[in-house]
């Protein structure tokens, strides 16, 4: 629900909307305007100066036009990822995240470019692997409806590091990984269908794969996302494992 008392005011080609509160709420997630505000809308164009909304104990600010064309950079400062529990209590998110994102193109075809850190960082479905919290650092871009990950790096508990970099489209094949790094031997990364060394840390050099990945919405028989990537013979000092839906790579103890 939206509340906000605002002063319109006619200018050439279009107004100018002062807002001196506005308050999004929703269940118990709630936003608000951090401080008085202009907007200027001429024609289908918005012109935002410094919009900032307090979320949670963290905040989120927009600078820029939004309309056919699009230049606004989006800066987020601390916001709680605990948010999300309002709308999906289940999910048990925690940590922070800082960031940054410049976006550019049209609004059919937008043109991303992000920087993002999220720290201590857990949620419900990793939370019984012991690598919680979680730090991550990423920064890429997204155009064409794909995302590319220039650089991702993570680090939790029991020594689990990765590096990262590759493209990951939204829809359709192309998905294009590569993940370096170690894991505990219990965590969801050593099931990755790779050979593992003896240590307690499971070596991890992946996911480079052309073929087909099809989400479970899509009209084709749903696949799972390990049995739709290959691993070519040629990767040094990899070892493809046979070929099941599901498969784990365990060290001996």
């Amino acid at each position: 629900m939206w509340t906000w008392p605002a002063l319109l005011t006619p200018i050439a080609e279009g107004y100018r909307l002062a807002l001196d509160r506005a308050q999004l709420r929703r269940g118990q997630l709630a936003a608000a305007l951090a401080q008085p505000t202009v907007l200027a809308v001429s024609g289908s164009t918005v012109a935002l100066d410094a919009v900032r909304f307090n979320v949670g104990s963290g905040s989120i600010t927009a600078n820029g036009t939004a309309g056919e064309a699009l230049n606004l950079t989006v800066d987020i400062n601390a916001l709680p990822l605990s948010i999300a529990n309002a709308i999906m209590p289940d999910l048990g998110s925690a940590g922070t995240l800082n960031g940054r994102a410049t976006i550019g193109g049209t609004g059919s075809a937008p043109r991303v470019s992000f920087e993002a850190r999220g720290r201590g960082i857990n949620a419900a479905a990793i939370s019984e692997f012991g690598i919680a919290p979680l730090s991550l650092t990423t920064n890429g871009s997204f155009a064409n409806n794909t995302v590319t990950p220039a650089a991702l790096s993570a680090n939790g508990s029991g020594g689990l590091t990765m590096t990262g970099s590759g493209s990951v489209p939204l829809a359709g094949n192309g998905l294009n990984l590569t993940i370096n790094g170690s894991a505990p031997r219990r965590s969801p990364i050593a099931s990755l269908p790779i050979a593992a060394a003896s240590s307690a840390a499971l070596p991890i050099s992946t996911l480079a794969s052309a073929a087909p990945f099809r989400r479970p919405n899509s009209a084709a028989p749903p696949r799972s996302a390990m049995a739709a990537m290959s691993i070519p013979n040629s990767m040094p000092g990899l070892r493809p494992l046979p070929a099941r839906p599901r498969c784990r790579a365990n060290a001996p103890s």
